[in-house]
Order: C-alpha cells, then structure tokens, then sequence
C-alpha cells in the first residue's frame, strides 16, 4: 500500500499554479478567495472518492477533522473525502480551516485550500485549536499535541558534571493575551533549571525555553552554594540570602538519623531588591533537650513548658473587707464600676478586680470576677484547674474580649501532670490568642510531634499549639502588646 504524505501534495500543487492558464492562454487565473469561485463545476461532483480518484479531470476535497489536526506536526490519520471538484480549479495548496454550511462547530482543516460549496473559512489553528496544556506530557504526546513542544537539556550529575541531552520536559509555546494565542520564542540565552518539586534536579538549557512548572536561573548552580547550615540556627532574627530568586536550598535534619525526619527547605525569595530566606515550618530536628531557652547556635532545643505535678491554687478565696477598687478610667467602655469592693460580687470564689476593657490607652473598670477551682478535684475528670490571679497586683489583663476568666478555671486536658503521660512524653499546655495563657493539656511527644516547642515553629508569630485530628502543630499566632 502506498502512503500519501499530504502536505507534499499540497506543496505540488502550489509548484504547479504558474503553469496552470486560462483556455485563451492570457494570464494565470487568480485564485483569490478559492472557496468562491464560480463558473467552473462539472459532473466530479456526484462522484465516490474512487471514482474522483481515478478520474483525470477531477480532485478530491480532502480534510482532517479538528481532533486529528489539532497536533504540533503532521496529522497521523489520512485526511477525510468531502467530496470532488474539476481539476481545473485551482487552490492555494496552503492547509485551510473551514466550517461546514450547516454546523459552525463542525471545524476541518483542508489540504490545499479549496472548499466545498457553502463552506466558511476560519481563522487559523490559534481560534479553532486553542491553548493546550503541556506541562507534564510525554515526549511523544508533547510532540503531538498544539502549540506544545518537546525541550531537551543536559542534566546535571555527580560533581557539577553535565550529562547526555535528554528529553527534559514540555514546552507552551504560546499564551493567551485578550483571550487569543500569541506566539513567543524563545531567548538565545544558556539557562539553568530544575522542576518545582526537585530542586536538586538541575538540567542546563540551550536557551531561555524550559519545560512548563519549571524554576529558571540564568546562574550556573555549580557556581552558587546554600549556606552550611540552616538560617534559624545562625541567624534567628536574619535570613537575608544572595542566591536567585526562587532557588531551594534544603539541610537534613539536625541530630537526625538518614530519613528519620523530612528535610528542612527554605527558599531564596526576593523582596523588592531585598532576598530573604523564606523557610518551611517546623524546622525538623532530633536535636537534645536543655533547658528553656536556646542561645543562639547552640545546637539543642528548649523543653517546653509542661506540668511535673498537680499543684494546688493557693487558698480558699474569701472577701476581702479592706480592699477598695477604685481604678475606673473615664471614657473607656461602660464608665461605671461594676463594684468597689469583694462583698459587691455574688458567688463563691469571688473578688472586684480592676479589670482591663480594652480601648487604646488599656482602659480598665473594676469588675466582678469568679473562679472555677482551687484545684483539680474541683474539676471534671478530663478538665484541670488552671491557676490565675486573685489580687490587683496581678489582675492588669483580668477581663477583656481575649481573657474574660483570669482567676483559677477548669480547663480541658487529656492529661494532669507527666506521669500520666507514657515515655519521655510532657503534659504541656496549648496557649491561645497571644500565646498568654494555656487553653488546655495533651501528652506532647519529643519524637513523634511536628514541634515540640515555640522555638521549632522559627518565628515570633508562630506557636506550637494542639489541634485535634492533627496532634502538636505549628500555627501562626497573632501578637498582642
């Protein structure tokens, strides 16, 4: 069987046109708009594609239909029979989008140029074919699909070493401005670039075209080098970098055996001229316990705060005959006291307290406030007493829409104190808003917990916090003065 490669029909075809004359010899005929022409029909119409085949006088209309030639190169499938026209009409020879008289969806591309009559021809391949998505697509579905196409780069190996090119990835070779394809090329520039996800996988580009989803850089990576050591372990309060915008660097994790722990990444990320490290949270690491706090580059992380055992509150809690409040700031909230002394306040566990109502200036009126508990046994079995204030000196943010309890309350625990934790497990507390006061308790695993303390989320708006369903997290945290 004989293969018919179309596109060489069509370029004979153009090859032709100037032998072709008029039957007085004159001039050659201008072939104009071809779909329009009139006056030069005959019988071919009413033929089979055999029969117009044959046929010395005659030509078939032949075209592929959109999902065929809607693809970067030749179309695969021979094109489809429309139909016959006389030979002696002449054609463009340049491949043609029309629509059929009857469906204006009904899109062919034509081999040569000639249509059939009541066909309307289209745009171009841009309006009927469309962006295509190339990212991710193998080199043989890149090659064929619109408007994609295949890169190759050499990758980089062991030793800054550029291998073999190889088939690296899909290219758009064009975008959408005002909802039309505009085409773009690329600039004769060596790039270097690695996907999103890999930013160890380094390839080395002949020009600025890189597969889609890419990261590019127009400095050798070979050349740039990620600092030593994590940034929050150096500079806790300064992550500035020199490396190009977007480029990953990663650490394994500190004190960690080989997979143990996912790496640490932070990301070079330019701020109106001014790059940074912008790093991903917690910082993973098996680093050892020592104390509360942690100097800088010390290589060990701070315990957090926990419950070693279930300590009372203090005193039963009894008014106070010689006590007056009478703190009340004008203008601030309701400008009335609510009491002036303890025996103003209904309820055990009672006392008047200058409390703060918010305002800019930290206005404050004397308020009742109550307490839960003395103690745990005052609680529930999954609740502990939290211990708060009972006098002035330390009432400064008893109230307010962030702390409206700040005497001794009950609050939520799955555990007490340690004990009731297994292993090296703490029963630590999970602060809320401001990070002033716990919320609740829960066993918090050194090994097995995302963070262990506020000094693995990095920042001074994060916390390490409990959230049911995921366990000890990172969160960030709004700040209170």
């Amino acid at each position: 069987m004989t293969t018919v490669r179309w596109e060489v029909v069509g370029m004979l075809l153009v090859l032709l046109l100037p032998a072709c004359r008029s039957s007085e010899g004159s001039s050659p005929v201008d072939v104009g708009d071809v779909s329009s022409q009139e006056g030069i029909e005959s019988g071919c119409s009413g033929l089979s594609q055999a029969e117009c085949e044959a046929s010395d006088e005659c030509e078939p209309y032949l075209a592929w239909p959109k999902e065929q030639a809607c693809v970067t190169g030749e179309p695969s499938e021979p094109p489809s029979f429309l139909g016959c026209r006389p030979s002696e009409r002449l054609c463009t020879g340049e491949w043609t989008w029309a629509h059929g008289p009857d469906d204006p969806q009904d899109w062919r591309m034509f081999i040569d140029g000639c249509l059939p009559e009541g066909w309307q021809k289209g745009d171009g391949a841009d309006t009927v074919c469309g962006a295509q998505p190339c990212a991710g697509l193998a080199q043989t579905d890149c090659k064929t699909t619109y408007h994609c196409f295949p890169v190759f780069g050499a990758p980089m190996l062991d030793g800054c070493i550029w291998g073999e090119s190889e088939y690296a990835g899909c290219w758009t070779s064009s975008k959408l401005e005002d909802g039309a394809l505009a085409a773009f090329s690329c600039a004769t520039t060596v790039t270097w670039a690695h996907p999103a996800d890999e930013p160890e996988k380094w390839f080395v580009f002949p020009d600025s075209c890189v597969p889609d989803g890419w990261v590019s850089s127009e400095l050798d990576p070979c050349e740039l080098a990620c600092p030593s050591v994590h940034p929050w372990l150096t500079e806790p309060q300064s992550w500035k970098c020199d490396l190009p915008d977007g480029m990953v660097c990663t650490w394994p994790a500190e004190g960690c055996e080989p997979g143990q722990k996912p790496d640490n990444a932070c990301t070079c990320v330019d701020h109106s001229g001014k790059p940074w490290f912008e790093c991903e949270r917690p910082f993973h690491n098996c680093l050892p316990l020592e104390g509360s706090d942690v100097p800088e580059g010390t290589l060990t992380r701070p315990v957090p705060e926990h419950r070693e055992t279930a300590d009372a509150c203090g005193p039963e809690i009894t008014p106070r005959a010689d006590v007056v409040c009478d703190n009340a700031r004008d203008g601030i909230g309701n400008p009335e006291n609510e009491c002036t002394s303890d025996a103003d306040c209904e309820g055990q566990w009672t006392r008047c307290l200058d409390s703060w109502v918010g305002g800019g200036d930290g206005g404050t009126l004397c308020m009742c406030q109550m307490a839960d508990c003395l103690s745990d046994t005052d609680c529930g079995s999954d609740a502990l007493c939290r211990c708060g204030t009972t006098s002035e000196a330390e009432a400064d943010w008893c109230g307010g829409p962030l702390e409206p309890g700040c005497m001794h309350q009950c609050i939520p625990a799955s555990c007490k104190t340690d004990d009731d934790c297994s292993g090296s497990q703490l029963c630590s507390p999970s602060k809320g808003m401001c990070q002033w006061r716990a919320e609740s308790y829960h066993c918090h695993d050194p090994a097995a917990a995302e963070c262990f303390s506020k000094w693995e989320c990095m920042g001074e708006n994060w916390g390490c916090n409990f959230e049911k369903g995921k366990g000890w997290i990172c969160q960030e945290i709004p700040m209170c003065d």
